[in-house]
């Protein structure tokens, strides 16, 4: 597993807390990105941690490169975008000058403009919509879901789309985010598809239909293996392995196996509690004849050392197999190329 319990195996596509996308031609640039936060619940058990809050953004980044997938718009963290959406603790309306309980708002300023959306209003959205003894880890997910599905709402309206025409509570188009839908079960476009489709393109897969769904599938499964790592969901990131997954971490451990791996995911947590992991894909080639595929990309790492925060980073490559139709992880291998943030990265571990 990666720095020791993730070899393992990104945002589908996603902009990987603190990790983008590489840009490519004719991409549009968005730029997504949390501000200082801070909440408390007794639901939650008190104030949420720097931990769950890197959580909370990773599935929020996540649910964004779902909602874009196949789109030419290329996400990151560049404040300097064309299009922008921040995430700030809460909203201050720009009419009345003083905090307002909406869920986001945008402002669109010839081709471009900036958005945000409230972290306080997703947070207890979260909770008000939870079913009864939802566990805590699942909770702090459902958080970042209603910030990105409402982050997608925000940059639809920048890019182009001004209505709320949408009458389907599962839509990111739909006028209000007061609803299960904005946190729990799967999210589609609805009267927004076409002029996005318009202002920003689609991406044009060389491999033919068959090929743009594996590769789907593939991005799905890879978004669901971030998002059950920043739940700390063990059983959940073996769910894209094969039984006899191998694995090279970035420290160049070689693990064998779901069970050794899942083990050594459990032993990370346990000593790192606060570590997540995020795989973002760039490439994925699917060789149909064989059912086997190539996964390639960046992946980034964050966890507390005595000594400070670390962040740890680099590029990977994946081979995934087609078994009864399912696409699974067979082999990982993980290579660092930038560290920092505690001594940690002076000397392989």
């Amino acid at each position: 597993m990666l720095p020791m319990a993730l070899a393992v195996a990104g945002a589908l596509a996603s902009l990987a807390a603190g990790c983008a996308l590489p840009q490519r031609d004719g991409d549009v640039t968005a730029g997504f990105w949390f501000e200082p936060v801070s909440y408390e619940s007794r639901v939650l058990g008190g104030s949420l941690t720097a931990a769950d809050v890197d959580a909370i953004a990773t599935v929020a980044r996540e649910e964004l490169a779902i909602a874009f997938d196949g789109f030419r718009i290329t996400l990151s963290e560049r404040r300097d975008a064309r299009y922008r959406v921040r995430v700030v603790r809460e909203l201050v309306s720009e009419a009345m000058h003083r905090k307002t309980w909406i869920a986001g708002h945008t402002f669109v300023s010839g081709f471009g403009g900036a958005g945000e959306v409230s972290f306080l209003y997703f947070a207890s959205g979260a909770q008000a919509y939870a079913p009864p003894d939802l566990p805590r880890s699942e909770l702090i997910a459902a958080i970042g879901r209603g910030i990105g599905r409402g982050a997608a709402h925000e940059f639809a309206h920048l890019i182009g789309y001004a209505a709320h025409s949408s009458r389907d509570r599962g839509s990111y188009e739909y006028h209000a985010a007061s609803r299960p839908e904005q946190y729990f079960g799967p999210m589609h476009w609805e009267t927004a598809r076409p002029v996005l489709e318009k202002r920003l393109g689609r991406r044009v897969m060389e491999a033919g239909l068959e090929a743009q769904s594996d590769q789907q599938l593939i991005r799905d499964t890879r978004a669901r293996s971030n998002a059950a790592i920043a739940a700390h969901d063990i059983a959940g990131i073996a769910r894209a392995w094969v039984n006899d997954i191998h694995v090279v971490s970035s420290t160049s451990t070689q693990t064998t196996g779901s069970q050794a791996n899942q083990q050594a995911f459990a032993q990370q947590f346990k000593n790192r509690p606060d570590t997540i992991y995020v795989r973002t894909p760039a490439t994925i080639d699917v060789y149909a004849p064989w059912d086997v595929a190539s996964e390639r990309g960046t992946w980034v790492g964050r966890w507390t050392e005595p000594d400070g925060r670390l962040e740890i980073g680099g590029t990977y490559q994946a081979q995934w197999r087609k078994v009864d139709g399912q696409w699974l992880i067979q082999a990982e291998l993980y290579v660092p190329t930038h560290c920092r943030g505690s001594k940690y990265c002076n000397q392989r571990p």
